[in-house]
């Protein structure tokens, strides 16, 4: 029996319509690991006169899952950024055809309610997979230097239910046919390079028995039905690790039918297998990204800082679970707006530009930062773009150190609503996503 290997674990999203009301996970994010655990809270009791405890209850489950996208990209984040801050506005650039940009503005958020768009989340592989309901991003960040751009974040759900069927795809079916009603001989099959000899008259049983015995087939990845030849053609469903694949065809290598008329054997595929639905991956490059910082909300873009080593911003803790005594919860109840924990950070050259900086953290002003990323065009005048705007109070600054051999500095901050501005931070994306579905 094969091992629950990591190389075939895969994790899917479905948008649900409600909070915790479920569906199938269809949409692969080829960029993003989404990696859930379970959570449980335990109660024990050790009564007096006993060295050991004697008694205990979990009285609250829930998952967690942890976002990572090593490498991050022009197009899963907006899925990200939609269950976190809600439905973008998307609209279509003027003369474009393909591009759509998608504008999120969790700042104006600072006197509403945010309404997410969650997912159901389905984790693992053929050989066993958990989903959870109610999947909700709380906490969200990216970071930039010339060594790459990456993205991190973590997610609240509902209790985990365990041996799941993966949902979404098609499994494929191949037919093998024989024709001319033959009353002796065999047909020689291969599949991916290994042959296996089926007789003329062979059953659904038998001739599992020896696609099974395959090296590059394990129990599950192959269901054969139907027969009995020649009568009846066979079929052949693709699952385990052939599973939502396109996968090669069953090949009729030889022939050794007789009698009857002109005997002949055919392999037809009969259901293609079709692949989860995932978003084109464009990844956004170490030297795709800039910073600008204006002191000025108008200003916004204007001034590019040409020595800045990294940079980073991340919100965190935007929601919490409801836990009520009510028994048609098994888990939380729904969630709650918090008060997100912010952060923003700067490693720049500690020249006259960066060290200038300073003054406005003793001055407590607040700092208009732009960090875009712009990549190839999608269509002609229309590139790819990600681009956090965000206003920023900085509350710290580090110890000098070295960066490539120039001396540096790193500041500290948090994001803050700015009532000229309107807001505290935005996001625009463009690519070619016409809808978060």
């Amino acid at each position: 029996m094969p091992e629950r290997a990591s190389v075939f674990e895969s994790t899917r999203i479905g948008i649900e319509s409600t909070p915790g009301g479920g569906g199938s996970a269809t949409k692969r994010l080829l960029s993003t690991d989404i990696m859930p655990s379970v959570q449980v809270d335990v109660q024990t009791h050790r009564p007096r006169g006993s060295r050991f405890g004697t008694i205990g209850v979990n009285n609250k489950e829930w998952s967690e899952a942890q976002i990572t996208q090593d490498v991050a990209s022009y197009t899963d984040p907006a899925y990200l950024f939609s269950n976190i801050f809600g439905s973008p506005d998307i609209t279509t650039p003027g003369g474009a055809t393909n591009a759509r940009e998608l504008l999120w503005n969790p700042g104006l958020f600072n006197f509403t309610a945010v309404t997410p768009k969650t997912f159901v989340v389905e984790s693992g592989s053929f050989k066993r997979a958990q989903k959870f309901t109610y999947g909700l991003v709380k906490s969200i960040g990216m970071e930039y230097d010339r060594d790459g751009v990456s993205l991190s974040g973590d997610m609240l759900g509902l209790k985990i239910t365990d041996g799941i069927t993966l949902s979404g795809g098609t499994n494929e079916v191949q037919t093998l046919t024989i024709t001319g009603t033959p009353t002796s001989g065999s047909v020689v099959l291969a599949f991916m390079g290994e042959t296996f000899t089926v007789p003329y008259n062979s059953t659904s049983g038998a001739t599992q028995t020896l696609i099974d015995a395959l090296p590059n087939i394990d129990t599950g990845d192959v269901v054969v039905a139907g027969g009995a030849l020649p009568g009846t053609p066979l079929t052949f469903t693709f699952g385990g690790k052939y599973a939502k694949l396109d996968v090669p065809e069953i090949v009729v290598v030889s022939s050794s039918l007789s009698g009857g008329t002109t005997p002949a054997a055919a392999i037809t595929e009969t259901t293609p297998g079709v692949a989860l639905t995932s978003l084109p991956m464009q990844p956004i490059s170490g030297s795709e990204w800039d910073i600008y910082v204006d002191t000025v909300a108008a200003n916004l873009g204007n001034t590019k800082l040409t020595r800045c080593f990294s940079c980073s911003w991340n919100i965190s803790d935007m929601y919490g679970p409801v836990w009520v005594g009510d028994t048609a919860n098994p888990s939380f109840a729904t969630h709650v707006d918090l008060a997100p924990t912010t952060e923003f950070r700067m490693t720049v050259e500690a020249d006259g530009t960066g060290m200038g900086f300073l003054d406005d953290l003793r001055a407590g002003d607040h700092l208009f930062v732009r960090i875009p990323a712009t990549g190839p065009e999608i269509e002609s005048g229309q590139n790819f773009l990600l681009r956090p705007d965000l206003c920023v109070l900085l509350t710290d600054i580090s110890d000098y150190s070295d960066e490539d051999g120039v001396i540096a500095v790193e500041y500290t901050g948090e994001i803050h609503y700015d009532d000229t501005w309107g807001t505290a931070f935005q996001i625009l994306m463009r690519n070619a996503i016409t809808a978060i579905s």
